[in-house]
């Protein structure tokens, strides 16, 4: 049996078949090598469980070659991983997180912005066929999952770009997009 999931590309919205009983969003990316220093953040922040549960989960990841070329591997690997820094790093990698998003052909034809996990408000962008995900990561690749969808991005988000109250009357809720 399959489930239809709907999610954003670089190029239009598809519709990919994913097979029941695939991986959580939680096993894709330890499954993913490429994405080892952020799979290891969110299980150091307490958020492993929350990305293998179920629901639909979106979470923007900058792979591990992006965070090195940038310089955040080292901040995250060195800093937010040690000890005493789990708040920091709860609230870095929550905000990379959108719970309870169900995305649906069309959901996205110029600017949305969402609330993460974080409470912080996130601008989504199309630029032609390109994906803008906060002020600045592009949309490199996406990875479906049992639970949810990993778009993978070329930087960090560092920074929240407003306030969750900024997001209130144009946040993308769930089911409101069709």
């Amino acid at each position: 049996m399959f489930r239809l999931l709907a999610f954003l590309s670089g190029l239009s919205f598809s519709i990919f078949a994913v097979p029941a009983g695939a991986a959580s969003v939680m096993e894709r990316l330890q499954e993913d090598g490429n994405l080892s220093i952020f799979a290891t953040a969110v299980q150091k922040a307490g958020l492993g469980d929350r990305l293998s549960g179920p629901g639909q989960i979106t979470v923007f990841v900058p792979s591990n070659r992006a965070m090195r070329n940038e310089g955040s591997a080292f901040l995250l690997e060195s800093v937010l991983l040690s000890d005493g820094n789990e708040g920091r790093l709860s609230d870095v990698v929550s905000h990379h997180v959108v719970q309870g998003l169900q995305l649906r052909a069309g959901a996205i034809a110029e600017t949305k912005d969402i609330d993460t996990l974080s409470r912080s408000c996130l601008r989504i962008e199309r630029f032609g066929s390109a994906l803008k995900v906060g002020p600045e990561a592009v949309v490199t690749k996406r990875l479906a999952a049992d639970n949810g969808v990993i778009f993978i991005v070329d930087r960090m988000l560092w920074a929240p770009w407003q306030n969750a109250s900024a997001c209130e009357d144009s946040m993308l809720q769930v089911g409101s997009a069709s």
